[in-house]
């Protein structure tokens, strides 16, 4: 971009991995005409007052929420003078104009949010897609919504009146709504008066692999949370000899997904182009390493997945981590030489949506 811009012209750029002291330089500089074009990630969405920005382009516009673009399309325009923000679609289908053009047509978040919401769905409300229909078959969101407030306000009479729906007159009710949520591997607790759902086993039983993700940075926050949960993992003997490497940078994943492929004889094999990669090792000499890592990385979907953020199991290191080629980028990332990588977690925001299933296996108990 500088190549193509006059001499005259500064430019940088700003993301999530600066520190906050030169990012704030750089917005300081920007704010105050020094800097004239900021190239961004979205790091920029809130917080930013930058009166005489004028001009936003986005590229790639399609891989953005209505809202996120909503947010972004509001760091310009704050000035007097006229201000543009120009979205780039590297898809041209249908839904994907039919979306963007919504911010075309209003400025206000909440028209925004509500046609968003009319195209995508609202998601399950027992569960955890964020968008699809619902699956209710006689009613509809937004024409039958105060029929449906209704209902809520009887399902709550009702509970309040019968917690557990023993009573005679509930048992059919109480049949149906059990066996509407068996289907779905859920339960709803209805003893000692409570309606919640239980949600250590909600996150355990809707928890699916996610072999398509958003380009949509990870916030630190959550990020931090799964990793502590990994390291609260059982552990053999209590050695917690392990070691948790996260590579952020998309590229490093995609330099060492390349020396999979080539090991194994791959094509196009890319990991599934993660946003974050988790690499639990453990020392070569402790026999336990494998269920230990084992442990954790289970610990790390499951908390993932409390997020909202999908993963998914990669496997392919285990026997071929001491090949010469992707021992030199494991030794890059600090991974210690003596540690043996035997599966590694991919992470990001689901761009696929996972069809229910039931799961298979025998069980056999001995009394």
């Amino acid at each position: 971009m500088k190549k193509a811009l006059p001499e005259t012209v500064s430019v940088e750029y700003l993301h999530g991995k600066m520190k906050a002291r030169e990012k704030n330089r750089v917005m300081e500089q920007f704010a105050s005409g020094e800097i004239q074009v900021l190239v961004s990630t979205t790091v920029i969405e809130v917080g930013v007052n930058v009166p005489n920005a004028t001009v936003m382009m986005i590229e790639n516009a399609e891989r953005f929420g209505l809202a996120q673009l909503h947010q972004l399309r509001g760091r310009v325009g704050r000035g007097k003078a006229q201000s543009y923000c120009i979205m780039v679609s590297g898809n041209g289908g249908k839904d994907t104009m039919e979306r963007l053009d919504i911010m075309n047509r209003s400025n206000d978040g909440f028209y925004i949010a509500s046609e968003d919401l009319k195209l995508r769905g609202p998601g399950d409300i027992f569960g955890v897609r964020q968008s699809g229909e619902l699956e209710f078959k006689l009613g509809d969101i937004f024409t039958d919504a105060n029929i449906l407030k209704q209902v809520s306000e009887e399902v709550n009479r009702i509970l309040d009146e019968d917690p557990g729906l023993d009573k005679e007159e509930y048992r059919e009710l109480k049949r149906k709504v059990e066996q509407y949520l068996g289907d779905r591997d859920e339960h709803l607790i209805f003893n000692k008066g409570e309606r919640t759902m239980n949600e250590t086993m909600k996150t355990i039983l809707t928890r699916r692999s996610t072999r398509k993700f958003k380009v949509q940075e990870l916030p630190e926050a959550e990020l931090e949370q799964i990793l502590q949960a990994a390291l609260y993992a059982p552990s053999g003997m209590s050695k917690q000899t392990w070691q948790f490497t996260v590579v952020k940078n998309r590229e490093k994943i995609q330099l060492l997904a390349k020396a999979v492929e080539k090991a194994l004889g791959r094509e196009r094999y890319d990991m599934y182009q993660p946003q974050v990669l988790i690499i639990p090792s453990n020392q070569r000499e402790n026999h336990h390493g494998k269920e230990d890592n084992a442990c954790a990385m289970e610990n790390i979907f499951l908390a993932a997945h409390s997020f909202g953020i999908g993963s998914v199991w990669i496997n392919q290191l285990q026997g071929i981590c001491d090949e010469p080629a992707i021992r030199e980028i494991l030794n890059g990332f600090g991974i210690p030489a003596d540690h043996v990588v035997y599966g590694m977690a991919a992470l990001g925001y689901a761009d696929d949506v996972k069809a229910e299933k039931k799961r298979n296996g025998k069980v056999v108990v001995v009394e």
